[in-house]
């Protein structure tokens, strides 16, 4: 572990070095920092404020160059807050390094564009490549900015990313030569900030924009890694990246539908979004047809294939429809709408295949919770299929669904409005032979299962018995099933797993008087998937 603290720049020090990595444990509060290199791909550094870094080798100068001129930027602005007095003092400091840090990313940026060329084989002359780079070594802001535009539109995603970000750092476009904040002359002699007409900066306005401008390069950069992630796979056209052929494979019929006039009207609306060629479209489609994922979009089995495979021992399917709202799969991002379920449901029935169809309980949030019972409901009672499988849902933090939660867009379901939803969706589904069963911990009442011909009437009784409760009671059995000491409604009347659950109850609002037990249950669940 090297340590840096209160020495001289230069003095000597040790770096421990793991199997995986080299860690400094490095002070926040250090204007410089003792680096060691060692035979380590990358260095992880930890510090005291929970911030982490991981610096690969491969770029080791610029990253962590860029890195430490932003927080140099951070930890003198923070100075200032603590005292005005050096406020003279560190305004040079504080802009020099905040237009350090712009001009880095943007090289960055320019290095990351030129590697998405070659991972998509585009080729230039040998000079053209040496001219390039010599001009990479400018510190004209303005020069580099030209430089990254000239290839944003390598990938039809990218140029979004560049959005205001002009506008954003025009203000350093003076300072062609990046000594402006070094040096009070510039090379003629002359003051640079009087020659400019600058009296002033704002340091509080200069923080505010300085976030927001590397926040854009933070998005800028991040977005361009994932994109030579995905060009590394080789899945792509000319001008179509494997997101767009992903995409492409979900707009097309299925594969036997491919001679039909449905087809031809497909193709001339993806060459009309995408500005494609029947060249490049021709491409795209062998691409889709030998790849493993999306083939999958294309490659629907007709009855007699599926009979086929009946008669061969795979006699039962299992289909996660999750819902059978068409705006609530557009925002799950499954990848199909309702019709192309439910068609796939019915043939899987013609060929006398055991179908088990799996759904979302509270996936489509308070937002469309009645959207979400109804449309299912539909879509079900079309199928018929011979198991109905019922999941309550648990939205994961880290997800695109737990963005949406913290967004405001998609509101969390308590555990009694989750179960309004199934008394909805189960008293719209028609008396039919298929058997109805919330078989997963997830479910708060296993109970609710049976027959929908013969045992709808009692499963709904079930339901209404919860609903009932009083509203202490309710929230003891809630507490009690997640945490696993209850399993069924009749558990809350044994004394002995009643007091447990009560104990387990208090002890919750002992830590957290306030909680909020409707985000506490989703916590609970998603951890149970």
């Amino acid at each position: 572990m090297l340590k840096v603290k209160r020495q001289q720049c230069f003095d000597k020090a040790k770096a421990e070095t793991t199997e995986n990595a080299t860690q400094f444990n490095l002070e926040t509060n250090e204007s410089f920092f003792l680096l060691t290199k060692q035979s380590d791909s990358r260095f992880v550094c930890d510090y005291e404020n929970g911030e982490k870094i991981v610096v690969s080798l491969d770029h080791f100068s610029i990253w962590w160059q860029t890195f430490i001129n932003k927080r140099t930027v951070e930890i003198l602005i923070k100075s200032l807050k603590v005292s005005q007095e050096v406020e003279d003092l560190l305004v040079y400091p504080i802009v020099y390094n905040a237009r350090h840090s712009i001009e880095l990313s943007l090289k960055i940026v320019i290095k990351m564009l030129w590697e998405l060329e070659r991972k998509k084989k585009i080729s230039h002359l040998v000079e053209f490549i040496v001219e390039r780079k010599k001009k990479l070594h400018t510190h004209n802001i303005e020069e580099l900015y030209k430089m990254a535009c000239e290839n944003k539109n390598i990938d039809r995603r990218i140029p979004a990313y560049f959005e205001n970000i002009e506008d954003m750092i025009q203000f350093y476009y003076f300072d062609e030569e990046g000594d402006a904040f070094k040096y009070e002359l510039n090379k003629d002699d002359q003051p640079h900030m009087i020659k400019n007409k600058i009296s002033h900066i704002s340091i509080e306005l200069l923080e505010t924009e300085f976030k927001a401008v590397m926040e854009k390069f933070d998005d800028l950069i991040y977005f361009l890694g994932s994109c030579v992630d995905e060009y590394s796979l080789g899945t792509f056209t000319k001008s179509l990246s494997r997101t767009d052929i992903g995409e492409i494979s979900k707009k097309l019929p299925f594969y036997e539908e491919w001679r039909t006039e449905k087809f031809k009207e497909v193709k001339d609306q993806i060459k009309q979004e995408y500005q494609l060629g029947s060249k490049e479209l021709t491409d795209a489609l062998n691409l889709i047809k030998k790849h493993r994922l999306f083939s999958s979009n294309i490659g629907r089995k007709s009855p007699s294939e599926l009979r086929i495979l009946r008669e061969a021992g795979l006699n039962h399917i299992y289909s996660g429809i999750e819902t059978g709202s068409d705006q609530i799969l557009k925002l799950i991002n499954k990848g199909f709408n309702a019709d192309t379920a439910v068609k796939s449901g019915c043939m899987a029935k013609e060929a006398d295949m055991i179908l088990s169809e799996f759904i979302l309980l509270g996936i489509g949030g308070k937002e469309l919770s009645e959207e979400n019972a109804t449309r299912t409901a539909e879509a079900l009672n079309v199928i018929r299929p011979d198991f109905i499988r019922v999941h309550a849902t648990g939205i994961k933090p880290e997800s695109k669904m737990g963005e949406f939660v913290r967004e405001g867009s998609f509101t969390l379901q308590s555990e009694e409005e989750i179960m309004i939803e199934q008394k909805r969706f189960l008293q719209q589904l028609k008396e039919m032979d298929s058997y109805y069963v919330n078989e997963h911990i997830i479910n708060l009442l296993l109970e609710v299962r049976g027959n929908l011909r013969t045992d709808k009437e009692k499963m709904l009784s079930d339901i209404n018995r919860f609903l009932n409760l009083p509203a202490n009671e309710k929230l003891l059995f809630v507490i009690g099933r997640r945490f696993n000491i209850f399993f069924m409604l009749d558990d809350l009347n044994n004394q002995e797993l009643h007091k447990k659950a009560e104990g387990a109850l208090q002890k919750i609002l002992n830590k957290n008087p306030e909680v909020d037990f409707t985000v506490l249950c989703n916590y609970i669940r998603q951890s149970q998937i």
